[in-house]
């Protein structure tokens, strides 16, 4: 169980670590005077590596936000897209990755513990 437990926060301070070092990167990167011309390969290489950290339920909400943005003609562009990206994937993939699918797993373990009984 105590491995279980150091395990979990482990995955989870990986994750959070591998999205702060994105952030800073990105900050640095796009604010340096040098990275100009490639400030939206910067913006799209961010965007990516979110995405893939949220997959696959990322997609559906940025698309989801995505909508109600341009709904409301609300435009962002940017270093605050890539802050409204990387709001969006942080908070549906920890969701994702460390409240729903362990839920799940231990729903299922249940499910299959009684069937077996």
């Amino acid at each position: 169980m105590i491995k279980m437990i150091t395990l979990r926060y482990g995955l989870i301070s990986l994750w959070f670590s591998t999205i702060l070092i994105q952030s800073i990167h990105v900050l640095i990167s796009y604010t340096d005077p040098i990275n100009q011309k490639i400030q939206d390969e910067i913006l799209f290489g961010h965007g990516f590596v979110m995405l893939a950290l949220s997959i696959p339920l990322g997609w559906v909400a940025l698309f989801i936000v995505g909508a109600a943005l341009s709904w409301f003609e609300i435009t962002l562009t940017s270093v605050w897209d890539a802050v409204c990206v990387s709001i969006v994937c942080v908070s549906i993939g920890y969701l994702q990755w460390f409240v729903l699918l362990p839920w799940l797993w231990h729903k299922w373990k249940a499910k299959y513990k009684l069937e077996s009984s």
